[in-house]
């Protein structure tokens, strides 16, 4: 029974590709009973195979009544990867996977083609998984290191300019809210670079001048973008993956630093195959590791450190040590307030 309904869904498809304005029920069954070697179905067969297959989100298909008849068609916006309007099993995961983590980083009109079709891509994947086989999109997660803190809302208005520019190569005019000023926000030219996605915040490195360094602002604090048909002015040695290897994305201290500290022996596993800095070297026993790599000198690197709490000991450099000394102390000193030891009896 299973294999005679999929030869109809097969059938149905291939008569609905040759009708791209659309069928009534009525004419796509005379269609299909007039292909050779095809056993004749009725129209209430005809209307239920549509249906489930419709429901099945393995084609995209769109249906209107127009004159009382139900009109069905292939649905001309959606393309697949292999410019069908089949969703195979595999179209469907690689699309569920790029619309919750990549969808963020896309073009806007990309990203609204994905999320265009969010509800197909369940149904195919409902389908797939009908005979009790747990999809795969409900086995894999992409979690950020640390806790996962919510996104702050962006204006809609914001993403869809500043997406528009950074594909136009156009700048772009906004306010940016700055958080310890008080006087109104002013507003200013820019010229967009790149766009970085650091969960939970999406930040955009622009620039105002090609002479000048690149700067970061977070894209919950723009407000009232205008784009412009001006063309950008990109700094000829502006280069992304340096530009974030440099550490912009962070409040630096200063130039790089040769970090070394003593570790715990799981820590010490962990950075063996996740690396402080790409010349990173561990030595020293196995029970209390040294570890020596050179780091962009950034409130996160301390951030992370402190953290870490006590399977780090921060050895060079000094400066790091003592301000490591001072954190811990001035830690310590407000647990000490919080809870003070009982009075005696």
């Amino acid at each position: 029974m299973a294999a005679k309904k999929t030869v109809r869904w097969i059938n149905l498809v291939n008569v609905l590709k040759g009708a791209p304005q659309g069928l009534a029920t009525a004419a796509i069954r005379d269609r299909l009973n007039v292909i050779p070697g095809v056993v004749p179905v009725d129209l209430r067969t005809v209307q239920r195979d549509l249906n489930e297959l419709d429901d099945s989100g393995l084609v995209a298909l769109n249906h209107e009544e127009i004159d009382g008849r139900e009109v069905w068609q292939m649905d001309p916006a959606f393309v697949g990867f292999t410019g069908d309007r089949v969703l195979s099993g595999t179209a469907a995961l690689t699309l569920k996977m790029a619309i919750k983590h990549a969808s963020v980083l896309l073009p806007h009109d990309a990203r609204q083609y994905l999320l265009d079709q969010a509800t197909r891509v369940e149904r195919s994947l409902q389908f797939a998984g009908a005979g009790g086989q747990t999809p795969w999109s409900e086995k894999v997660r992409v979690l950020p290191s640390g806790y996962q803190l919510e996104e702050p809302e962006v204006d809609q208005m914001v993403i869809r300019a500043v997406y528009e520019a950074l594909a136009r190569g156009t700048k772009l005019q906004a306010r940016y809210h700055r958080l310890a000023v008080t006087f109104p926000d002013e507003l200013f030219e820019f010229s967009p670079l790149a766009l970085v996605y650091r969960a939970p915040r999406m930040y955009l490195i622009v620039s105002t001048e090609a002479e000048q360094s690149p700067f970061v602002l977070a894209l919950y604090r723009i407000r009232q973008v205008e784009g412009t048909d001006s063309p950008i002015e990109r700094p000829d040695d502006f280069d992304l993956d340096r530009f974030i290897a440099e550490g912009h994305l962070d409040a630096r201290q200063g130039a790089p630093i040769r970090l070394r500290l003593k570790c715990t022996r799981a820590l010490a596993d962990h950075w063996r195959t996740a690396a402080l800095g790409t010349d990173q070297v561990i030595s020293g026993p196995k029970n209390e590791p040294t570890i020596e790599a050179t780091c962009q000198n950034t409130d996160a690197l301390k951030s992370y450190l402190l953290g870490l709490g006590t399977q780090v000991e921060v050895l060079e450099p000094v400066d790091l040590r003592i301000w490591m000394t001072f954190e811990v102390n001035k830690l310590a000193h407000k647990y000490e307030q919080l809870f003070p030891e009982d009075p005696a009896p």
